[in-house]
């Protein structure tokens, strides 16, 4: 079971890091620390399933917590994309014809 979460780790944090591509070095760092987990998991020994279950639990924290930074930087860097290049409307040519008169 280990191998398989640990495994599931890896790939969610490497698909999250080439999906979202994060900029800031805190998304980054999250996106590590995700992917170390994964191959620290898989080097953990069995023990008992109460240990496996809370490694399962902090797992899924850990990759939704990773989701949830980088798509939110991503929105955020879209909506200043967006804010950047906003273009004013055209003038109609009744208020051009105002402004030449």
């Amino acid at each position: 079971m280990n191998i398989f979460t640990g495994m599931a780790m890896m790939i969610l944090a490497a698909a999250l890091f080439f999906k979202f591509k994060p900029k800031s070095e805190n998304s980054r760092t999250l996106c590590a620390v995700t992917g170390l987990m994964g191959f620290l998991v898989m080097y953990a020994g069995g023990g008992n399933w109460t240990f496996q279950l809370i490694q399962l639990f902090l797992q899924a924290v850990v990759g939704f917590c990773c989701f949830v930074q980088l798509r939110r930087e991503k929105i955020i860097r879209t909506r200043r994309a967006v804010r950047r290049h906003v273009h004013r409307p055209q003038q109609t040519e009744k208020q051009n014809a105002r402004n030449c008169a």
